[in-house]
C-alpha cells in the first residue's frame, strides 16, 4: 500500500518591518507639507529593499519613521507585528538593538571626541550592558569591516572618508541587528571607494542574513544591492518591482526618466526619450490627480482629473500610472 505525498508550498515568512498607509505631515507657513503620503511597505527577513527618488521626495523622512525617530501623522509602523510606537520598555529596547542605521556623512556621524573603540562599542553597552561585552567582539567587528585592531585607539579625524564609513558600519552591526537602514551610505565617498563599501555591505549581508533598506541616488548601486526597489516621488511610491524587472521594463514615466538620466555609455549620443520638465512641485500645493503630471511627457486630461491607482501591471510589478 502506497501513501500519496502532496507537495507543500513553504509558507512565506512574515515581514520583518511593515508600514501600513504611513503619512507624515508638517505644519508650515502657508499650509501643510506632506513629506510622506500613504506609503505601505513590507520588508522581508534577509532581503534588501532599495529606495530611489530625487532629493526632497521623502526618502529620509521615511527612514526616520522606520527607525522610530519620527512619529507618523497617520498609519502604522510594525516590527515583527508590533506597533513600534506602542512598545513598552523591554520590547522597545529589543527594537533598538534589532534595528540600526548607517548615515550619509561619515564625517558628522562619528563623535570627534570619542575614540573608535568607544564609538563602535557604545551601542552594545547601551543595549546589552557591560557584562555582555566579550574581549574579542571589538576585534571581530573591526576585522569584519577590513580595519586593523590598532584602529581602536585612534580618533575619527585620523581616518579617510571610506574608513570612517567602515567604522560606522561596524557600529551599526555591533548589536547583531536584523535590519539596517542605509541612508545614502556611499554618496559622500570617492568613486574609487564606493565599490569597496558596497562589496563590504554585500558580504556582511551574505554572512549574517541581515536585511537592508538601501536609500541612494546612485541607480547602479541600488541595482547592485537590492532584491526589490521602490521609486518615490513627492512622498508617494509610484513604482515597485524586483531590481531586474524595474531596470529592464520600467513602467512609470518617472522611473524611465531616472534611468535614462543616468550617465549613458557615450555622453555624446544620449538616448533620452523621457526628459523631465521643470522642477519638483511644491509639496505644500501638490498637483491634482497624478502628482507627476506637471513633468510627465505623456500626461493627458485624465491625469489631472483623477489620481492613478497603485496597481499590478505585471507579475510582482506595481505602478501608479494611468498608462502603465
Amino acid at each position: 500500500m502506497t501513501t500519496r505525498q502532496e507537495s507543500v508550498t513553504p509558507a512565506t515568512p512574515p515581514p520583518l518591518l511593515r508600514l501600513e498607509g504611513v503619512t507624515k505631515k508638517y505644519p508650515v507657513r502657508g499650509g501643510v507639507l506632506t513629506a510622506v503620503d500613504r506609503v505601505s511597505i513590507d520588508i522581508a527577513p534577509g532581503k534588501v529593499l532599495g529606495v530611489v527618488g530625487e532629493s526632497g521626495c521623502g526618502k529620509t523622512t521615511l527612514s526616520r519613521m522606520m527607525l522610530r525617530m519620527t512619529e507618523p501623522t497617520s498609519g502604522a509602523v510594525q516590527f515583527k507585528g508590533d506597533d513600534i510606537w506602542a512598545l513598552d520598555g523591554g520590547k522597545q529596547k529589543l527594537f533598538r538593538k534589532s534595528v540600526s542605521a548607517v548615515f550619509q556623512d561619515p564625517y558628522s556621524s562619528l563623535n570627534p571626541r570619542h575614540r573608535i573603540d568607544k564609538a563602535i562599542m557604545e551601542p552594545v553597552l547601551v543595549n546589552a550592558g557591560k557584562g555582555s561585552v566579550t574581549g574579542g567582539l571589538l576585534e571581530h567587528l573591526l576585522t569584519s569591516v577590513g580595519l586593523p585592531i590598532t584602529a581602536a585607539k585612534l580618533y575619527p579625524h585620523e581616518f579617510s572618508g571610506g574608513q570612517r564609513q567602515r567604522i560606522a558600519i561596524a557600529r551599526a552591526i555591533s548589536t547583531q541587528p536584523e535590519l539596517v537602514l542605509l541612508d545614502e551610505p556611499v554618496s559622500a565617498l570617492d568613486v574609487s571607494i564606493r565599490a569597496q563599501v558596497l562589496n563590504l555591505l554585500k558580504d556582511l549581508q551574505h554572512d549574517t542574513g541581515v536585511s537592508y533598506v538601501f536609500i541612494a541616488h546612485d541607480l547602479s548601486a541600488v541595482r547592485y544591492m537590492s532584491d526589490e526597489i521602490i521609486v518615490v516621488y513627492l512622498g508617494a511610491i509610484v513604482e515597485r518591482a524586483s531590481a531586474n524587472k524595474l531596470y529592464q521594463t520600467p513602467r512609470h514615466p518617472y522611473t524611465k526618466a531616472l534611468l535614462e538620466a543616468s550617465l549613458p555609455p557615450d555622453p555624446r549620443n544620449p538616448s533620452l526619450t523621457t526628459q523631465l520638465r521643470g522642477d519638483l512641485p511644491n509639496p505644500i500645493n501638490a498637483p491634482s490627480g497624478c502628482r507627476f503630471r506637471t513633468r510627465c511627457p505623456i500626461a493627458a486630461k485624465i491625469c489631472a482629473d483623477s489620481e492613478p491607482e497603485f496597481r499590478e501591471v505585471g507579475s510582482g510589478h506595481r505602478a501608479a500610472c494611468h498608462f502603465a
